[in-house]
């Protein structure tokens, strides 16, 4: 069944197609996308966007400047907000945080720390 509902009220439009349902909601300027397995959701609000796609599932939100980026196993998280960005790669895990100069990098069981704050030249790697 190709149905199709389309209701505009206060600026909302709901939009369902049969399996590959898409539904499509602009009230504040919100819009949700879902497209059967392969769902996506884009919701920009505050600016916020979220998509998750499967299993590959890629969820970006760039509210304040943040943005988290989840790929599956491999999930790789990078927030901008302050300017801190952490990175996590699955089993390499690495996480690197940039706020006041302040670096961390944890790589598995190799982790090595690099904490440069004040710019004292303090080097701390523990291999």
């Amino acid at each position: 069944m190709g149905g199709e509902e389309v209701s505009v009220g206060d600026g909302v439009r709901r939009v369902c197609a049969g399996d590959g349902s898409e539904e499509v909601s602009a009230g504040d300027g919100s819009e949700e996308v879902s497209a059967g397995d392969g769902s996506e959701e884009v919701s920009a609000g505050d600016g916020s966007e979220e998509v998750s796609a499967g299993d590959g599932s890629e969820e970006v939100s760039a509210g304040d400047g943040s943005e988290e980026v989840s790929a599956g196993d491999g999930s790789e998280e990078v927030s901008a907000g302050d300017g801190s960005e952490e990175v996590s790669a699955g089993d390499g895990s690495e996480e690197v945080s940039a706020g006041d100069g302040s670096e961390e990098v944890s790589v598995g069981d190799g982790s090595e720390e690099v904490s440069a704050g004040d710019g004292g030249g303090c080097e701390e790697v523990s291999g």
